[in-house]
């Protein structure tokens, strides 16, 4: 029983990571094609493979660890991803007063 409530929390935490992971990767493409850098090759090839194993990994972490607590997934989201999006956006405001 333990297995099954595992794998289908794992499978719940993985999926809406993985879902704001490819709305900040589709962000990303689209701020940094509006200021004409082709970031696709990067994203493909280092962004994607990385973030798919840490997004298994933190889901793996975020199962056990809320375990015993009974808390909404909003706030676990939002903790996790407004670091991410600050960065994403401080990165741009760098690159596109660099290029101009």
């Amino acid at each position: 029983m333990n297995y099954v409530r595992f794998s289908g929390e794992w499978f719940i935490y993985y999926t809406l990571i993985a879902l704001g992971g490819a709305v900040q990767m589709g962000l990303a493409l689209f701020i940094f094609q509006a200021i004409g850098l082709n970031v696709e090759q990067a994203i493909i090839e280092w962004v994607l493979p990385c973030g798919a194993m840490g997004a298994a990994i933190i889901a793996s972490w975020l199962v056990e660890y809320k375990q015993s607590v009974i808390e909404n997934i909003a706030p676990v989201l939002t903790w996790r991803f407004t670091p991410l999006f600050t960065a994403l956006l401080l990165i741009f405001v760098v690159v596109m007063i660099l290029n101009g």
